[in-house]
């Protein structure tokens, strides 16, 4: 993809984001991916340390209109957030293993106020803060990785890391710096 037609590209996919203002969210769900696995190779979804969820792909449902579906794509060695109109079926139950369907109780319900979009280096939709009022929620095109200290994350990576508010974003442990 030329630089121009990225550039379009991600103007379309901000667009999208930007459109959520004045829509109520009233759900929110989608498929999570384990943080590690436990000594004896079980998936482990939770941890102290990590003040986010990783989804594989994250599912807004409006009171009207249709679903978002939030995932990532890549270009030139780093990857951003990619929203799009969704009405395909969820197939909730096919996720086992180190993926898991989970209702994303981390996301802020209710009317979008405001919506402010973080692009990365190369241009890529690298972080999206959604206001809802005084309350909010931040999408990550990120990952966590486990580390001899302990679970850090990346951003510019693979996954949609959800943070319940902007604080949790300053908690986190990043490999680099966020924000």
């Amino acid at each position: 993809m030329s630089r121009t037609q990225l550039e379009t590209f991600v103007e379309k996919l901000c667009g999208v984001f930007w459109s959520l203002e004045g829509r109520e969210i009233v759900s929110a769900a989608g498929v999570e991916m384990a943080l590690r696995d436990d000594d004896d190779g079980r998936p482990l979804f939770e941890s102290d340390d990590v003040p986010c969820v990783q989804m594989l792909v994250l599912y807004l449902t409006f009171a009207k209109g249709p679903i978002l579906k939030v995932v990532t794509h890549a270009e030139w060695g780093t990857w951003g957030l990619w929203p799009s109109a969704s009405d395909e079926d969820w197939e909730q139950d096919q996720w086992d293993g180190i993926y898991r369907w989970r209702q994303v109780t981390e996301v802020t319900l209710g009317v979008v106020t405001k919506v402010q979009v973080c692009l990365s280096e190369q241009g890529l939709v690298e972080a999206v803060l959604v206001s809802l009022g005084q309350r909010q929620f931040v999408l990550v095109a990120g990952e966590v990785y486990e580390e001899q200290g302990g679970l850090e994350l990346v951003r510019g990576d693979e996954s949609v890391l959800v943070f319940p508010n902007v604080q949790s974003i300053s908690a986190a442990r990043w490999r680099r710096i966020l924000l």
